[in-house]
């Protein structure tokens, strides 16, 4: 009786403490077909690009990940996260196995602390407060010039929430030096800082988001590179039930330091949107206004663009649904040569999230 006592406590506490941790598997798998056709003219030639195909779903990406936490006691925990992403249209992973998120962790009340590759709060806010996040594409990268944000760093990252206001941040330093007879002549420094901040107050939403970089490299004792990039946006949402309203702005700046003259580029975008459900459909549009300006010396050139998409999703299930997509989702011109270059894109496609 006392062996079969023991034996019942000895499976009880073994149940205890499967159930005190857990794994979960989870994704999403995004296919369509697709149908995009790109128009540009450089010097008064026009150029003409059409593709066809099916194509993993550019709005929200297919991809395969994996979460756990083991209770620690007194209200602390383990966590870890491990997450891919993937082309659904040919079933290839992307370069680098787990190259959306790779992180370990402490979770508790002040918050989650997490170490590894993670989404930066500047990501996650990407997107958040617009109907449709397929009017991007313009804003960040113009003729060649890049202000874009490093998305996933590894580093050290924090979420926490305090009386309703979600903070996050994120903080990545990579440094490599080589020493030549006691003499440092070559090195590379590179740093990601990000802070977001958020408030649901259940009809409304309001967030912020914010995120530096810079990167130097020293080659032969003669400065190679120098720069630092900066980004930051503000939105807001307000769901009155039969429709749900959007509102964002985004910005950045490029400053190329190590250059000798004036050379760097920015950019403003301003966006609105709206969704409304209509049984189990779905319709939402989007409407962008994007400004860039790109400095190289004493020339600056300005660009400015529409983009707009519009949308319907119809859910099979809560899980399951059909998109259907059109719109204009890249468009820049050149203010001062006339040059432009526009993308029309048409999509249709199922979605799955598991």
């Amino acid at each position: 009786m006392k062996k079969s006592l023991i034996a019942i406590a000895a499976l009880a506490a073994a149940g205890a403490a499967a159930a005190q941790s857990s794994v979960t598997m989870y994704g999403q798998v995004n296919t369509g077909y697709e149908y995009s056709k790109t128009d540009t003219t450089i010097g008064g030639q026009k150029t003409t690009t059409k593709t066809t195909g099916f194509q993993n779903d550019q709005v929200k990406s297919s991809r395969l990940g994996f979460k756990g936490e083991e209770a620690l006691g007194n209200g602390l925990s383990a966590t870890f996260a491990l997450e891919m992403g993937f082309d659904s249209a040919d079933g290839k992973f992307a370069d680098s196995a787990f190259n959306r998120k790779a992180t370990v962790g402490l979770k508790g009340a002040f918050g989650e602390v997490r170490i590894g590759k993670d989404s930066t709060p500047m990501n996650e806010f990407d997107g958040s407060f617009k109907a449709i996040d397929r009017t991007t594409t313009l804003a960040k990268q113009v003729a060649g010039r890049d202000a874009s944000w490093e998305g996933r760093p590894t580093g050290l990252f924090y979420n926490g929430s305090f009386s309703g206001v979600n903070v996050s941040a994120a903080i990545g330093n990579d440094s490599e030096r080589t020493k030549t007879a006691g003499v440092t002549t070559d090195k590379q420094d590179t740093a990601v800082y990000g802070l977001g901040l958020g408030y649901n107050g259940g009809a409304w939403a309001v967030g912020a988001a914010f995120q530096h970089e810079t990167e130097k490299r020293i080659a032969a004792s003669l400065v190679t590179a120098n720069n630092k990039v900066t980004n930051y946006g503000v939105g807001a949402s307000y769901d009155f039930t039969v429709a749900k309203l959007y509102g964002q702005y985004k910005g950045g700046q490029y400053k190329n330091k190590a250059s000798t003259v004036a050379d760097k580029y920015s950019y403003d975008q301003f966006a609105v949107g709206v969704s409304a459900p209509f049984g189990a459909t779905t319709l939402s549009a989007e409407y962008a206004y994007n400004k860039a300006k790109d400095t190289a010396g004493a020339v600056s050139t300005k660009y400015k663009g529409n983009v707009f998409a519009v949308q319907a999703e119809y859910a099979f299930s809560k899980r399951t649904s059909l998109v259907a997509r059109a719109g204009q989702v890249a468009n820049w011109k050149n203010k001062t040569t006339n040059d432009k270059s526009s993308t029309q894109e048409y999509t249709v496609g199922l979605r799955h999230k598991f």
